[in-house]
């Protein structure tokens, strides 16, 4: 008996001490706000005190340069963003960026009718995956969404899977310098879905019931603690616009909630030169966005003289 429950004891410490020297690194590793891949930086939020937020998925990090209005305005102004997330999850970001931060005074946040949907599945769940063990973050809906399993919060090597060879060997994958660029990085190249689709977009997904009220809840927020927020549709290709913009759903909710989107599609965007895709501007059309941002003086009027 006693030789077995050695046996068993062995057994256990064999299976376990993996998880534990896994976990032992990757807590070690956040302390000291390593990331991992592109926006797993939820645990690297405090101390920026921006006085502007640009919030969106890679509509807004492509397309906006943080470090150009800032110097424009005099002011610092940063990038929050999620790759590949819809309004929902950049909510329970920016909360998580106001428990370290002081207040910005003005935000701007993306509203576009693709960005105004509720996924329902996790979209390149290994950025989350370290968030999950021992819920160490308040990731809010990642957890209602398919792809997440309940054992990630007690097995780490479970939860994070390959990506701890990461933690381990201190690897990063191309995080493009967004820790530089005040989370700023744009499309490279020019157009490279072929020249015969232009004029023939994707499939486009729009509003979902409910999304409007993470708007509300952005807007309700700054209301109170006395910031601007501005709702901002940030270019995408003429074609996919005219898709977008024809969306009576998508008009009738914002008027419903009386939210003005700030609108910079126009014709000078029907020119597939600006877009490395449908939904992003290149380098070349980023410029042409910018001068555009900063010229529209309805815009950061609190730093405005």
């Amino acid at each position: 008996m006693t030789k077995f429950l050695a046996n068993t004891a062995l057994f256990l410490t064999i299976i376990f001490l993996p998880f534990l020297v896994i976990e032992g690194i990757v807590t070690y590793k956040l302390r000291n706000n390593f990331v991992v891949t592109l926006h797993s930086d939820w645990h690297t939020l405090e101390g920026h005190n921006s006085d502007v937020l640009f919030i969106g998925n890679s509509r807004v990090w492509t397309h906006i340069d943080p470090v150009a209005v800032g110097y424009h305005i005099g002011a610092n102004c940063e990038d929050l963003a999620q790759d590949g997330q819809s309004v929902n999850m950049l909510w329970w970001k920016f909360k998580e960026y106001t428990k370290h931060n002081k207040k910005p005074k003005e935000i701007y946040v993306q509203a576009d009718p693709a960005f105004l949907r509720i996924c329902s599945e996790l979209y390149r769940p290994h950025r989350f995956r370290s968030y999950m063990f021992m819920d160490r973050y308040d990731i809010g809906p990642l957890k209602q969404l398919k792809g997440y399993k309940p054992y990630y919060k007690y097995m780490p090597m479970l939860a994070i899977g390959k990506q701890s060879v990461q933690f381990i060997t201190n690897r990063t994958d191309n995080i493009i310098g967004l820790d530089t660029s005040k989370g700023f990085a744009a499309h490279g190249g020019m157009w490279v879905e072929g020249g015969d689709t232009w004029s023939r977009p994707g499939d486009l997904r729009f509003v979902n019931d409910g999304s409007i009220d993470y708007l509300d809840s952005f807007k309700n927020y700054a209301e109170q603690q006395g910031i601007k927020c501005y709702f901002i549709f940030t270019p995408v290709s003429y074609p996919t616009y005219s898709q977008m913009i024809n969306s009576m759903e998508y008009k009738q909710v914002l008027s419903k909630h009386g939210i003005n989107v700030v609108d910079f599609n126009d014709a000078r965007y029907d020119d597939s030169t600006l877009f490395s895709n449908h939904m992003h501007l290149n380098a070349k059309g980023v410029n042409v966005f910018m001068q555009q941002l900063l010229s529209d003086t309805t815009l950061f009027r609190t730093f405005r003289k």
